[in-house]
């Protein structure tokens, strides 16, 4: 045996999958590469007890095991396919999808202008924007196509393509929708708040709820409303069947009766903290490498696994000049290694992606902290330009320890809790006094990168400090705490405390400022 004398960090791997229930992986799960930056209370703490007779010779006998205490954290850029699994931990909840389609080899077949599979493309309705990736062998293909029929093998889109088998691992992903010339209009006059009216189909049915951002128009004049400040980033506050009640936009909305342009909406996979009985637990496991034994047998790789594993706490640190990082941090039931020999568990191992990490510079289109507003889409903010920022999220999870078993039994989750810390440039004294008047505050934070984005909504939230830093020869500042609440006390559709969207897709357009 060519025993290594060390182990380095270099060889080691982190990956993430999803458990069909606690401590249970499923029958093949996906083991998605986490590519951390570094760890933090990542495995299994053993605690012993020595056994302190009363006797002569005054010496303690050897200690037995009675406790396991395991747990993974780490650190790490934010790219959405590597914490896309670990994400619903935490929010004790599932995503919110539109049609997903794909992978497995699912897409068996690419022509001019249809995908072809065994079943299942009457996901896609007509109209809806598809955006296919993984179809590496004709880079070409890859990008937003817009569905013009359906059946449930056969997909056809208005875009040409180059005919090829694509790879196992291309996937369609719905990320928006295309409506007919004079469909959609705005309207001023419904009510205090603008309204985005549709004469055909159903906004309920297409998937929109209270809450979500989406982003109006595309790279395109026609597919864009002619008042500029009708398109851009958009929160919705209520929804019917003909009628998207707006309460957030970056200008004042105006009536406008569209005539002319055939309209794109974009949307995102949505994740918030659910009401019963759309609460769940996702439990994970992670798997961490630690290099082989034996030099001559390379492939042989050690490994441990954290099982059982579930979210505690995780924060966004926006800092100037760098990227967005998140720190995770996950409890969990127990630990397992695996030698070389016995080799990882099963499962399908995508490959890492190499995907540009968002940033705290250019990725960062919008942070806005404001008054709530059921009549004003766009007031003036309570701070000026954000300093830095961190925002937590905890689950206050506890480990459940039984008699005979070593590690936990179970998992409990506590309150659902969301903080943030700002460090802004004063402005006026409307900070001070929205603390001191417990005003009804709403922060929101709007991110792209390329034509992929990051949404981040809290409907309320309760302001803490607010003490002035005042130092020579430097700009006024204002530390903030904040404490999110429901935002039921707001409007009742409102019922969560944190809402993110994650955008596959957005329009080049997007990455400006509306």
């Amino acid at each position: 045996m060519a025993a290594p004398d060390i182990q380095l960090s270099n060889v080691t791997g982190l990956r993430v999958a999803a458990e069909a229930s606690l401590k249970v992986l499923p029958g093949t799960p996906d083991w998605v590469p986490a590519d951390p930056n570094s760890y933090s209370d990542f495995g299994g703490e053993i605690r012993n007890l020595a056994r302190n007779p009363i006797r002569d010779d005054r010496q303690q006998a050897k200690g037995v095991t009675v406790a396991l205490s395991a747990a993974g954290g780490w650190n790490c850029d934010y790219v959405f396919p590597s914490l896309k699994p670990v994400l619903p931990s935490f929010f004790y909840a599932a995503y919110r999808t539109r049609g997903e389609f794909g992978g497995s080899g699912q897409i068996t077949g690419i022509t001019t202008n249809t995908f072809t599979a065994a079943s299942g493309l009457t996901v896609f309705e007509v109209d809806k924007l598809v955006l296919l990736a993984g179809a590496s062998k004709v880079l070409a293909n890859n990008g937003v196509k817009r569905v013009t029929t359906s059946t449930a093998t056969v997909l056809t889109v208005a875009e040409t393509m180059v005919a090829e088998t694509p790879p196992a691992g291309a996937t369609l992903v719905e990320v928006g929708q295309q409506f007919a010339v004079g469909v959609i209009d705005v309207s001023t006059a419904l009510g205090p708040l603008p309204v985005i009216t549709r004469t055909a189909g159903s906004w309920i049915t297409d998937g929109y709820i209270p809450g979500e951002w989406i982003y109006i128009g595309g790279d395109t004049a026609i597919m864009s409303f002619t008042n500029a400040a009708n398109n851009g980033w958009k929160r919705i506050r209520s929804v019917t069947a003909l009628n998207l009640t707006i309460d957030k936009s970056q200008l004042p909305m105006v009536t406008e009766a569209n005539t002319t342009s055939t309209m794109q909406f974009y949307y995102g996979r949505i994740l918030k903290n659910e009401l019963p009985p759309l609460i769940v637990r996702q439990s994970v496991q992670l798997e961490r490498l630690l290099g082989a034994p034996d030099a001559a047998i390379p492939a042989q790789v050690q490994s441990e696994y954290i099982i059982g594993a579930v979210g505690n706490e995780l924060t966004f640190r926006y800092k100037p000049q760098d990227k967005l990082m998140c720190d995770l941090s996950l409890v969990a039931c127990d630990v397992e290694y695996r030698t070389g020999v016995v080799g990882v568990k099963s499962g399908n191992r995508p490959a890492l992606q190499e995907l540009k990490a968002f940033n705290t510079s250019s990725s960062v289109r919008r942070c806005k902290l404001a008054s709530v507003s059921s009549a004003n889409v766009a007031p003036t903010p309570l701070a000026g330009q954000v300093l830095s920022l961190d925002m937590a999220i905890k689950n206050n999870v506890k480990g459940i320890a039984v008699i005979g078993t070593l590690g936990f039994f179970e998992l409990v989750a506590g309150d659902f809790e969301v903080t943030a810390d700002i460090n802004a440039l004063f402005i006026t004294i409307d900070s001070c006094l929205a603390v001191r008047n417990n005003a009804d505050v709403t922060l929101d934070i709007i991110q792209v990168q390329g034509n992929t984005a990051l949404t981040m909504d809290m409907p309320l939230v309760c302001l803490g400090d607010g003490r002035a830093n005042v130092e020579k020869d430097e700009p006024i500042a204002i530390p903030l705490s904040l404490q999110a609440a429901s935002g039921q006390e707001v409007d009742d559709a409102l019922d969560h405390t944190l809402l993110m969207g994650f955008f596959d897709f957005v329009p080049t357009i997007a990455q400006s400022l509306t």
